[in-house]
């Protein structure tokens, strides 16, 4: 019995967290885009010989094992970013999908933000599993390794 109490305080505390991070982020994204223009990634990622690929096992991984080396190589970057779904969502308004860990168990995995309802509409036909390419803007790591603007690319 406390095993399962211990798992539901981390569950809640897990769900607490994310729901912050997702609000970090969005303070984060709308603080940057008044300072800098950003890439849009809806335009040029598909065409962007700039954007780096990067699978989304290597990313959480790096993130994971050195925050400050993969905030200098990955942080504020235009990307591909390749993996598989492990869980669809939406909270505080903002529709996401997180793609597998490099751990199976690992609280740091790459969250994918999405804003287009066109983009969004593209979520309704994807399960966990699914293998997807998506492009957009990695903002680094609060709980998990946030990737913003994102669009799916073949």
């Amino acid at each position: 019995m406390k095993i399962v109490n211990t798992l539901l305080i981390m569950v809640v505390a897990m769900v607490f967290i994310i729901a912050v991070s997702v609000s970090c982020s969005k303070t984060a994204t709308s603080k940057q885009d008044k300072a800098v223009t950003t890439a849009e990634p809806t335009k040029e990622v598909k065409e962007d010989v700039k954007a780096i690929s990067v699978d989304a096992k290597v990313l959480s991984k790096a993130f994971d094992e050195n925050e400050i080396k993969a905030n200098r190589l990955y942080k504020g970057k235009l990307a591909r970013v390749t993996g598989k779904v492990d869980s669809i969502g939406e909270m505080l308004g903002q529709t996401f999908i997180t793609l597998e860990s490099h751990k199976e168990y690992s609280i740091c995995s790459v969250q994918c933000f999405f804003k287009e309802a066109d983009e969004i509409q593209k979520i309704e036909n994807l399960k966990n599993g699914d293998a997807v390419t998506v492009g957009g803007v990695i903002d680094g790591k609060s709980m998990n390794v946030s990737v913003n603007e994102c669009v799916f690319l073949k």
